[in-house]
């Protein structure tokens, strides 16, 4: 498979994306959205984010089990959700929750990595990974 495109779609529900990559040595997509991390501001506004990335299958991406992180801090499996209905295509949801966020936000601003205004995102597939080769991501975002 080294070397194979795979077309991976992100739609963002809550703002526009940018720097979307893909981490071939290690198997993670990337991508960051603006955020003001203010703790204050996220405490007193009704907030939820939620970011969709569909992956095809079969292709080395695609897996039954997958990890994601908020700025270098791990989210516990009730934040990231697979929708394996379809067969297609696997369907990964990140859904933080303002309860969920404000852990991400006082861990964020604890780290001091809150000053660069963005949330980084990282989705890994879970399980032995190492026979799966290389392969290119064709990514395409959205914001609704």
């Amino acid at each position: 498979m080294g070397g194979k495109e795979i077309p991976i779609n992100i739609i963002s529900y809550y703002d526009k994306l940018k720097d979307i990559s893909y981490d071939n040595k290690n198997n993670e997509l990337k991508f960051d959205m603006p955020f003001n991390w203010n703790l204050s501001r996220i405490k007193n506004v009704k907030i939820f984010i939620h970011e969709e990335i569909s992956v095809p299958k079969p292709s080395p991406f695609a897996n039954q089990s997958y990890s994601g992180e908020v700025n270098g801090i791990p989210l516990p499996p009730k934040m990231l959700m697979i929708d394996p209905t379809n067969s297609s295509k696997d369907v990964v949801h990140f859904m933080i929750p303002k309860d969920g966020l404000i852990s991400i936000a006082e861990n964020v601003n604890k780290n001091g990595n809150s000053t660069s205004g963005l949330m980084n995102f990282g989705l890994k597939p879970g399980g032995n990974l190492s026979s799966r080769g290389s392969m290119n991501m064709n990514i395409s975002s959205m914001s609704s």
